[in-house]
C-alpha cells in the first residue's frame, strides 16, 4: 500500500544510491493570489507548514486560514512555527481542536467548521486538506455543506486511492 515508504524503510541501506525523481502529484500549492484554507489533523500538519512557509516566503497579504485537530496539546506538531508564522504573516488566523483537552481558540472535539462560516472565504478560497482518509471526508463534506464548491477542495489520500 505505501510502496515507496516501505521499500526505503524495509530495502534500503546506508550508503545505496538510488535513483528518484521530485513529488507528481496533484497536492500542491495552486494560488498565492487567493485565500488559502489549510485544514489538518494529526501528521497531516506537515504538508501544510510546507505550503504556509511559502506563503511567509512570499509576504503574502492574502488572507490565510489554518485550522488543525489533534487530541492534545502535546501532540500538537509545529504549534510554536504556527505561533510564529501568525507574527510574520498578519494575513493568518490559526484555529486549534484537541479532543481530549480545550485549545487556546475555544475549539474541543471534532472539528466542526459551521461556527467558521462567516470567518472563512467559502466562496473564493482555496481549501486544502491533509490528514486520515476519515477526517478529511468529514471535512469535505462540512464544506460542501458551507457552500464551498467541490473544484476549490484539495486532498491528497495516502495509501489507496480513494474518493472522499
Amino acid at each position: 500500500i505505501c510502496m515507496v515508504s516501505n521499500y526505503l524503510q524495509d530495502a534500503i541501506q546506508t550508503g545505496d544510491h538510488i535513483q528518484v525523481m521530485p513529488p507528481a502529484g496533484d497536492f500542491f500549492l495552486k494560488s498565492a493570489h487567493t485565500p488559502n484554507v489549510f485544514i489538518s489533523a494529526g501528521v497531516g500538519v506537515t504538508p501544510m507548514i510546507s505550503m504556509l512557509e511559502t506563503m511567509a516566503a512570499k509576504r503574502s497579504e492574502n488572507p490565510l486560514y489554518f485550522l488543525h485537530a489533534c487530541e492534545t496539546p502535546q501532540q500538537h506538531s509545529f504549534a510554536g512555527r504556527i505561533r510564529d508564522l501568525e507574527q510574520q504573516l498578519p494575513a493568518l488566523k490559526s484555529f486549534t481542536w484537541y479532543s481530549k483537552a480545550q485549545s487556546e481558540s475555544g475549539f474541543h472535539g471534532l472539528m466542526e467548521l459551521a461556527p467558521l462560516k462567516a470567518t472563512l472565504p467559502v466562496t473564493d478560497g482555496n481549501f486544502y486538506l491533509c490528514g486520515p482518509s476519515g477526517f478529511m471526508k468529514f471535512a469535505k463534506d462540512q464544506l460542501l455543506g458551507l457552500g464551498v464548491a467541490g473544484e476549490r477542495i484539495h486532498y491528497e489520500v495516502f495509501g489507496p486511492h480513494a474518493e472522499l
